[in-house]
């Protein structure tokens, strides 16, 4: 659940910059948490019933009805058979430690028939929600906070999650290496309207070392899927 107050982080890691979407990476990240540059929040986006004066500072910390979320399973198990049904891929099922609950997630991966193109895998958490990887190491969470303040709706998850997975099989999804003020590891994406996005980790030398050996000249664009 989210820990910060919208624009005021009270997280030490100072790159959350739009908290209530943010907490999501410092909670449960697959790699250090970096900056993130997406749409800014608004107020609309977190619902209209906490008027002008915005959110209760203790409702960030509160989840009342997590339940409301359940739909999304049934949301990304229709998106993964479309695109099953779209593109040459390979499925597979796996498990992987649950960030919500003792018991591990399931999850659904597919794999692209062309190496060049990035592979996709859907977990899903006892929230209930979405973890979403993504690329090598992009996680997408979803809802991405949870928490009472932000008010996430299904619809606007699952119309993130299409549009982030539409990207990744357009291939305007990619990554890159950035020098400013130490090494970042960024990602992208593109959609066909002219929006998207980029988040990027610090990373280490030893990632660093890996991440050249990968991706010559420290950037990759991942290659559209194959259709049937």
């Amino acid at each position: 659940m989210c820990r910060h107050v919208l624009g005021r982080p009270r997280s030490p890691i100072s790159q959350v910059t739009w908290c209530p979407f943010e907490c999501v990476l410092v909670l449960q990240p697959r790699k250090t948490p970096g900056q993130e540059h997406r749409r800014p929040l608004t107020m609309d986006a977190m619902g209209d019933h906490w008027g002008p004066e915005g959110p209760p500072e203790e409702a960030y910390s509160r989840v009342t009805d997590p339940g409301r979320y359940a739909p999304l399973h049934a949301a990304a198990r229709e998106l993964l058979d479309e695109l099953i049904e779209r593109y040459t891929v390979v499925g597979e099922t796996f498990e992987e430690a649950d960030p919500h609950g003792s018991e591990p997630a399931p999850g659904i991966r597919l794999a692209p028939a062309d190496p060049a193109a990035s592979p996709l895998a859907v977990v899903f958490t006892s929230f209930p929600g979405l973890v979403v990887q993504l690329g090598r190491t992009e996680t997408l969470a979803l809802p991405r906070c949870g928490c009472d303040a932000c008010d996430e709706t299904v619809e606007d998850c699952v119309e993130l999650l299409r549009e982030r997975v539409g990207a990744l099989t357009a291939g305007t999804f990619g990554e890159r290496l950035v020098r400013d003020g130490g090494w970042w590891h960024e990602y992208w994406y593109r959609t066909p309207n002219g929006g998207g996005g980029s988040s990027r980790g610090r990373i280490d030398r030893k990632e660093l070392r890996a991440l050249r050996a990968t991706a010559p000249g420290g950037e990759q664009r991942w290659a559209p899927w194959p259709r049937r």
